[in-house]
């Protein structure tokens, strides 16, 4: 059973490795940087949550601590679909306030950085 159970996770291993590389090759060259751009600034968003979570747990962060949605119906989280999405952007079947808030202020800073390193590249690339 163990030996199986090793067995089918490097399969699916296998599985998800392709459907990204292919996925991922599949997507035209100018945009290969935006989607991962994309796939980046989501990852960082669901760590922030969690460890906004992790902070609200151990009783450091106080307060905002009322669940936003109860998703677990749909996509549980400790279901297979629901531990692909917490591993690739933080899903959370019950997320609370704090995790929210976090969630779209990291995703919003992020992509404000990003913005200002895009002008700033145009404003010296327009004076070079």
């Amino acid at each position: 059973a163990l030996q199986a159970g090793a067995l089918a996770g490097v399969g699916a291993g296998v599985v998800l490795s392709g459907i990204s590389y292919f996925g991922l090759a599949s997507i035209p060259s100018r945009y290969v940087f935006s989607v991962t751009s994309a796939l980046i600034i989501f990852l960082a968003a669901g760590l922030a949550a969690q460890a906004a979570q992790f902070l609200s747990n151990a009783g450091i962060v106080t307060g905002l601590d009322q669940i936003l949605w109860n998703s677990s119906g749909l996509i549980p989280e400790n279901g297979w679909p629901g531990r692909v999405l917490h591993a690739l952007v933080g899903y959370t079947d019950r997320p609370t306030v704090l995790q929210g808030i976090v969630y779209v202020g990291t995703i919003l800073v992020m992509v404000g950085l990003m913005q200002m390193t895009a002008q700033n590249k145009r404003r010296a690339l327009r004076t070079a």
